[in-house]
């Protein structure tokens, strides 16, 4: 599914790129109104964001263009986003057939909005279908039928070839002769695809064939096909069955999304995407374990934004969201793949890094104090107070000894001034 979104401020440009990245979505972005209508004329897009108020044109006068130069096309959905009131725009809105208004600035309400339009949109995007049948009158009716459905289709001949497509490519649904040109016959081919060691094994598999062989039926039904047919193809039959497997695969699809969806929920914090408190008691025992089991380091950094809380008074919740999720966008940056990065609660964040002795933590911990005061999230200064801590030499360590002495020199930077580094004094011989 792709994505074209119409937003001038790179804030919010970057917020939409990772929630939709995050859900394999490719985001294409502009920052004006005309280009955005120059790029619906050159490219296809499933649906388009668009910001309220652009340096050109208002999303209003968008859609009117748009609708005029015939670049809306039924997967084309507009979506409209506003820091303004939403019942205030709701009914411009709808007479221009914008299917829905999101709030740009609370960053909850956006990203569980945008996840339930890509729910609903992904139902309206054509199936698509992988089609072996080596008979070309055969190949050119059934092809028809499927057309006249809506229906995308990848048509080969060759059993050989058709496997490489399916591993190149994503389908809904594959249709296969039994006998086919080729050293894969039907049955070969429903074979090797349920031996594919992904969720693609588990695409939805007709077959057809001429021959009404009970065995040979049953071949292909045991090797994995869903369903089969008979040839000469009835077409309300053939009809039936199709839609029956694509609604199968969509639920399958959708099993999987939810089933993400919790794990995320489960795992990481919503707002930062960082792994949330839960999953640091749950990993970092182990992290600290291993460390002592194969004698390395374990260092774990205590972050705490400085000042928190006078940003929400005096700016708002929704600007301290934005602060939030561009520290854990920041942090995720800087941590190398075996670092483990969380939002321990509130304005307190913390990182647990493999293989780091107490000297490099500190370096570590003075390049991220850094880049924290060089952020400006919201277009604000924020700076973090740091505190540092490593298991060392010490045999007996626990991740509650370690987090109590990284929480110590953070109340020890706090009171000596705030936006600096502070180690636990009981590493400093370290």
């Amino acid at each position: 599914m792709k994505v074209l979104l119409i937003e001038p401020t790179k804030l919010y440009q970057q917020m939409i790129f990772e929630i939709l990245g995050n859900i394999n979505i490719d985001v294409d972005t502009v920052e004006s109104g005309t280009a955005g209508l120059q790029r619906l004329q050159e490219q296809d897009y499933h649906f388009v964001l668009v910001s309220k108020n652009l340096p050109d044109i208002n999303a209003i006068e968008f859609a009117k263009q748009a609708k005029q130069l015939n670049t809306l096309s039924y997967n084309r959905a507009l979506v409209m986003l506003t820091a303004d009131n939403i019942e205030a725009s709701l009914e411009e809105a709808r007479q221009v057939d914008y299917i829905d208004i999101l709030p740009k600035n609370d960053f909850e309400l956006l990203y569980n909005g945008l996840l339930r339009i890509v729910d609903q949109l992904r139902n309206r995007v054509a199936a698509k279908i992988l089609y072996i049948e080596d008979s070309k009158s055969i190949a050119e009716m059934t092809i028809a039928i499927m057309t006249n459905m809506g229906l995308l289709i990848d048509h080969y001949v060759n059993g050989e070839q058709a496997i490489q497509a399916f591993y190149s490519n994503d389908y809904d649904l594959v249709i296969t002769d039994v006998f086919v040109e080729g050293n894969l016959n039907g049955a070969d081919i429903v074979n090797a695809i349920r031996k594919t060691e992904t969720r693609k094994s588990r695409i939805p598999i007709l077959a057809i064939s001429g021959q009404n062989d009970i065995k040979m039926r049953l071949d292909v039904l045991n090797n994995g096909a869903n369903d089969f047919i008979s040839k000469p193809i009835q077409e309300d039959e053939f009809c039936a069955r199709t839609n029956n497997l694509i609604a199968l695969k969509r639920l399958f699809d959708q099993v999987d999304g939810q089933q993400k969806k919790l794990f995320e929920m489960a795992m990481t914090d919503q707002l930062t995407k960082l792994y949330n408190r839960h999953s640091l008691t749950e990993m970092a025992p182990k992290y600290i374990s291993e460390g002592i089991r194969h004698n390395f380091d374990v260092s774990l950094l205590v972050i705490d934004l400085d000042h928190f809380k006078h940003v929400n008074d005096t700016y708002g919740h929704a600007t301290g969201d934005i602060v939030l999720h561009q520290m854990g966008q920041l942090l995720k940056q800087l941590s190398r793949k075996e670092d483990f990065a969380a939002r321990f609660g509130g304005e307190e964040f913390v990182m647990l890094l493999c293989h780091c002795h107490i000297s490099h933590a500190l370096e570590k911990a003075e390049m991220i104090r850094q880049k924290i005061e060089a952020l400006k999230p919201a277009g604000l200064v924020i700076t973090a107070s740091i505190g540092v801590a490593s298991t060392g030499q010490d045999k007996t360590m626990d991740f509650n000894k370690l987090f109590e002495k990284a929480d110590k020199a953070v109340y020890d930077a706090k009171h000596s001034g705030r936006n600096q580094v502070q180690f636990s004094s009981s590493n400093k011989a370290a």
